[in-house]
């Protein structure tokens, strides 16, 4: 009969599977870091509206755009505020306005609609993987 090898101390196996898990842990974290990472980095470039979006009174996304006698478009609220404290300037060039009617701006409109629309499937896609 031949002889056995020695079974390893407990020791040993127990070091040994703890090292094992602990490699194993450092892997899952690794791709988990990576994957937030991606997903922090698509989020950003999915949720940053374009700059003609934005208001250039309030900074946000406009929902009811309109254009004004300087040919720049602006929030309805903030504009028609700007000229309800008496300003007769372009709050873009502070150059004189000959007027303060304003237009809608449908096509923004309609931009701005879709994309908030796109970014909603998107994200919402991503928040689901």
């Amino acid at each position: 009969r031949p002889a056995r090898a020695p079974a390893p101390a407990p020791k040993a196996v127990a070091q040994r599977a703890l090292d094992q898990a602990a490699v194993h842990q450092a892997k899952i974290e690794s791709a988990l870091r990576e994957h937030r990472a991606e997903l922090a980095r698509l989020q950003t470039v999915i949720g940053t509206p374009p700059d003609a979006f934005i208001c250039p009174i309030s900074t946000e996304i406009m929902a009811d755009p309109v254009i004004a006698c300087d040919g720049f478009t602006y929030e309805r609220a903030c504009i028609e505020q700007w000229f309800k404290t008496g300003s007769k300037t372009s709050p873009k060039t502070g150059a004189d306005l000959e007027h303060t009617s304003l237009i809608p701006n449908k096509t923004m409109r309609t931009q701005i609609q879709d994309f908030i629309e796109e970014r909603r499937t998107i994200l919402g896609a991503i928040e689901d993987a």
